[in-house]
């Protein structure tokens, strides 16, 4: 009978899920098929009366209870991903 082998665990390290230096340098997909396109990567907080409806949002009806429980979470738990908003123009 063949002595079993030692399952192999992750094992791999950080270096398996972080970038090395050489590849991150390298454009990503997005990168490379749109390349006029700047990306930022930076987060700051606004104030939310700052923020105005997009007139072309295709949704028009919101569930009051849904939005109520929604409200009451953010408060709770927090935003788990960022809110991204674009600046309309430099004066706004």
């Amino acid at each position: 009978m063949a002595a079993k082998k030692p399952r192999k665990a992750l094992g791999r390290g950080l270096g398996a899920l972080l970038q090395d230096s050489e590849t991150s340098n390298k454009p990503s997909n997005i990168e490379r098929e749109f390349p006029d396109v700047e990306t930022v990567s930076n987060i700051n907080e606004i104030p939310i009366n700052q923020i105005e409806v997009n007139p072309f949002q295709p949704r028009s009806h919101f569930d009051k209870e849904a939005l109520d429980e929604l409200a009451d979470s953010i408060k709770t738990q927090g935003i788990i991903q960022p809110i991204t908003v674009r600046k309309l123009s430099d004066d706004s």
